[in-house]
């Protein structure tokens, strides 16, 4: 960063499951905010995490992760980091979900804008209808 080199580790800030405040990580839920339920009665729990976005954003660093599921689904999580500047999730929460009908999945999604870094232009979803899109 700015001419220099840092040493850097790989540290898992989260695992599906995982409970952090009053939150599970990775609970998918609907568009009223309820779990939603696997076919066995369970609250479902996706493990298809695809893609994280680091945001400082008025002096903290937040994280969106993006889970490739049906229904798709965002955490929100707030990071502090500590002395040495290892991230630590503080908070997290599932951004607010949109109608299923309306979602698509986040395979590929290029990285969450911010208001000084938007996202680039991403390629609509496909659809099984759109034959158009079948070479892309």
């Amino acid at each position: 960063m700015n001419g220099q080199t840092y040493p850097g580790s790989f540290n898992p800030l989260a695992r599906s499951g995982d409970g952090i405040g009053d939150q599970v990580f990775g609970t998918l839920v609907d568009q009223n905010g309820k779990p939603v339920m696997s076919p066995d009665g369970s609250v479902h729990i996706s493990v298809d995490a695809d893609f994280s976005s680091l945001l400082p954003a008025g002096g903290k660093f937040f994280n969106i992760t993006h889970f490739e599921s049906r229904p798709v689904a965002m955490y929100l999580s707030e990071l502090k980091p500590d002395a040495e500047g290892r991230l630590t999730i503080v908070s997290t929460r599932p951004t607010r979900r949109l109608p299923t009908a309306s979602a698509f999945p986040t395979c590929s999604r290029p990285p969450t804008s911010t208001p000084t870094a938007p996202a680039p232009r991403a390629s609509p979803p496909r659809t099984p209808r759109d034959a158009s899109n079948a070479s892309r």
